[in-house]
């Protein structure tokens, strides 16, 4: 995965990146961290409140692609980027 593509650090496991990415057709975009696995519908809940907002392990999207920052910059994630 792309880590430029990043947000911070992930609190709940505290080695991985939050990477932005996107389903492999396209059709969405969330955050992942690239140790523990564990996904976020967006941004603001990975940041400020991850464990009551992660998405569970059976709605986990298994066909992840990096995210374009053409898709980033459309969806008003840029400025989360850590840069």
């Amino acid at each position: 995965m792309n880590l430029d593509h990043n947000i911070g650090e992930c609190s709940i496991c505290g080695q991985g990146l939050l990477e932005i990415v996107a389903t492999k057709d396209g059709s969405k975009l969330l955050i992942m961290c690239d140790d523990c696995g564990i996904q976020w519908p967006d941004p603001n809940s990975a940041i400020h409140s991850p464990s009551t907002t992660m998405v569970s392990n059976k709605d986990r999207y298994n066909k992840l692609v990096d995210a374009t920052i053409e898709e980033i910059i459309s969806i008003g994630w840029k400025d989360y980027l850590n840069e």
